[in-house]
């Protein structure tokens, strides 16, 4: 019987697809939360299954799990030794004879080559020559000095001397105020050093001396604001208790009184010897003394003639206002300014040169001081054609032979500690406040492992590209020379891991905008809101219906999963992740 086939009809070609598309997503399913389960999360797949939009996207959710996590640092960079030092040839010359080969192991102090050069004996022999004569400078000039300031010392005498006769001087007010008592003297009149010239009186306040009760003594302060009136004036004035003497004055009534001293600002019309009396204010009222008195000058001194001699100016008169340092009046002895003056030029002028000669000795000892630097120098660059090492080591290259003719700066031997080698790394601002000095570090040279610790991590970070990362030096044990220096590296260490955490997969945490700026959430499956669900200022695109943003801290994180440290989610809650089109996998 011959078998008849039938083509498919659009209809159900259709139909086919959609059933062979739906086993794929299948198997994608099953794969991807076989590999999520394995990578410490368990994704799902949601609407994957009997989708009938053929280009409807599918969404992506994971779930959240409880389990350990483990945060390591990785890097690479360049094994270096320690400390190393190179013996270079101070000088042209030839190499007599090398003790080391390449590989050899030094100690500090061993000898490892012997060489000639005519240029450093030279050398020496020129430093020398040249500190000699700085000391001889030195002397020169320590010599000058020493006259120049002998003859210093015969102006200054000679310039005291003649200093000691007579000469000008001022009387001047010592402070603002009024002159009183002020004598009548003119251009010419003869005055006595100490003649009394004028009386100088503050009068920018006036003092008024009061007895109060003792009644009144744990009322009255010093600074304590009180009222004066002035009956010639018919007026109030503010004024301040200055001091308070607890003396005993016994009044006619037999009432103690103690002395309160009101200091009383002039407004420009008080005078000593007027009456005033004054009130103060107490806690239960105004408080009053036994009797008034009258204002006091509060301070004045007298203005004496500063020498003998002649009046040559004074043009003050009583009741003339002064100011402090003002001239009162000048007196003139006899003198010969003419002679001083010169003597004055003199000094100075001498004076000047020998800050000169003194500059000149400063001049002529860092003279000597660079060229014993020079013969110190030329000593230490002769001591290298009998080179020794200068740190315990290896010879790591050799770059001389017996007989070779060298220049300077030639290198001739390179020595380094390899028993113990560093390794300087950078780890990024989020992982290094989890790294300690000591921690262990785990070397990886082309197979070959190795371990270190780490030695010292850097408060500072340098930033570049973006990114801010801070210098880490791992220091490594290499005494079974696993290492070579200048060798490429890896190194791993785990910066912090915890047992026992809420974990949920990377791709479900997204940053979103709210009212306290840019945060991270998860979004999380329900029917309703839960209580602790965010307020954002803008939707994340792509969130379907029926996932909610709550806002979360999270800790530390490996390739697949983050540390949920706050708020609470219960195992197994189911988070948005993405979303995907279903037609990519027909």
């Amino acid at each position: 019987m011959e078998e008849t086939t039938h083509a498919p009809t659009p209809e159900a070609a259709r139909k086919r697809k959609r059933r062979k598309r739906k086993k794929l997503l299948k198997g994608l399913l099953v794969g991807l939360l076989t590999a999520a389960a394995l990578g410490g999360g368990a994704y799902g797949l949601v609407r994957l299954l009997g989708a009938e939009d053929e280009t409807a996207p599918e969404v992506l959710t994971g779930f959240v799990t409880r389990g350990a996590i483990t945060s390591r640092v990785e890097g690479s960079g360049v094994a270096v030794a320690r400390d190393s030092a190179s013996v270079t040839i101070p000088a042209a010359g030839s190499i007599l004879e090398v003790f080391v080969s390449e590989g050899d192991r030094v100690a500090a102090g061993d000898r490892l080559f012997v060489s000639a050069s005519p240029e450093l004996e030279a050398r020496l022999k020129s430093a020398q020559d040249a500190l000699n004569d700085a000391r001889e400078g030195v002397a020169r000039a320590q010599q000058n000095r020493d006259d120049q300031a002998r003859k210093v010392n015969r102006v200054y005498t000679q310039l005291q001397s003649l200093s000691a006769e007579p000469r000008s001087a001022t009387a001047t007010a010592s402070f603002d105020g009024l002159l009183t008592d002020v004598a009548r003297l003119l251009p010419g009149d003869t005055v006595s050093e100490g003649e009394v010239l004028a009386t100088l009186v503050d009068d920018s306040s006036y003092l008024l001396r009061l007895y109060f009760s003792y009644t009144y003594e744990e009322e009255i302060y010093v600074g304590q604001p009180a009222t004066v009136s002035v009956p010639v004036l018919m007026s109030r004035l503010p004024g301040t208790v200055a001091e308070i003497h607890l003396v005993e004055r016994i009044s006619p009534e037999g009432s103690k009184l103690f002395e309160v001293l009101l200091e009383v600002p002039n407004p420009g019309t008080l005078t000593a010897e007027m009456e005033a009396g004054a009130t103060l204010e107490g806690a239960e009222g105004e408080l009053y003394p036994y009797e008034g008195g009258a204002l006091e000058i509060s301070r004045s001194v007298r203005i004496t003639a500063p020498m003998d001699g002649t009046v040559e100016a004074m043009d003050v008169y009583n009741y003339s206002r002064v100011r402090a340092g003002q001239t009162v009046c000048t007196v003139r002895g006899p003198g010969r300014e003419a002679e001083l003056q010169s003597l004055r030029e003199q000094l100075e002028s001498e004076q000047s040169y020998l800050r000169d000669l003194e500059e000149a000795i400063t001049r002529a000892y860092a003279q000597v001081e660079e060229a014993q630097q020079g013969v110190a120098q030329a000593q230490e660059n002769l001591a290298v054609l009998d080179a020794v090492a200068p740190i315990d080591g290896t010879v790591l290259a050799l770059g001389i032979a017996p007989g070779d003719e060298v220049q300077t700066g030639h290198v001739a031997v390179s020595i380094a500690d390899t028993s113990t080698m560093v390794i300087n790394a950078g780890v990024d601002e989020m992982s290094v406040s989890s790294i300690r000095t000591g921690m262990e570090v785990e070397i990886d040279q082309w197979g070959q492992l190795a371990y270190g610790v780490v030695e010292s991590v850097s408060l500072s970070g340098q930033y570049e590209n973006g990114v801010s990362r801070f210098p880490v030096v791992i220091s490594v044990d290499n005494s079974e020379d696993l290492l070579r220096p200048g060798s490429y590296v890896n190194y791993s260490f785990t910066a912090s891991q915890n047992e026992d955490c809420l974990l949920v997969p990377v791709q479900c945490v997204k940053y979103v905008e709210t009212e306290e700026g840019r945060q991270k959430a998860v979004f999380v499956r329900a029917d309703t809101p839960p209580e602790d669900a965010a307020e954002l200022l803008t939707e994340l695109s792509g969130v379907p219906e029926g996932f909610w943003p709550v806002l979360v801290e999270t800790g530390i994180s490996d390739s697949s999963n983050v540390e949920l440290l706050s708020p609470w989610l219960e195992e197994g809650t189911e988070l948005y992740q993405t979303q995907v089109r279903a037609d990519l996998y027909g």
